[in-house]
Parts: structure tokens; sequence; C-alpha cells
């Protein structure tokens, strides 16, 4: 979902989405840079949820695809 076209959503919602797919994708490039651009539209708190909910369904993800678990039925 995080490939597809951003331009129905709102410029917050477009920074959030690159944010995540940054944080999934290429996590040791993250920066001071891209929380601030988190913090332009988002309060701490939403932005430490923003992190907090990322990585558990990055952590989640990959725990069940080294298990080889269906996550469908």
């Amino acid at each position: 979902a995080l490939d597809g076209d951003w331009k129905q959503f709102t410029p917050a919602e477009r920074q959030a989405f690159g944010f995540a797919k940054k944080l999934t994708v290429t996590s040791q490039k993250m920066t001071d840079a891209d929380i601030a651009g988190l913090q332009k539209h988002y309060a701490n708190e939403e932005v430490a949820e923003i992190i907090q909910s990322t990585c558990v369904a990055n952590m989640f993800d990959r725990l069940t695809e080294t298990l080889n678990l269906a996550l469908e039925q």
C-alpha cells in the first residue's frame, strides 16, 4: 500500500506514509530531518505513535515471514 498513489491524501498523511516507507525499507538512513518532517504536521505524542506503530508492524511482518506463518486463510 505504501507504493500506491498518495495524491488523494493530505500533506500530513503523505508525510507519515513517506516516513513509514523509509523506516520500513531503509531504516538505517533515518535522520533527525525525517522526525522534523513529521513534527511539522503532528504533535510529539503522535510522532511517537507513528514510529511505534510502524516498528511493531515491521517486526510482526518480519517475524511471521521468518516463521512461514500464514496471515490469511
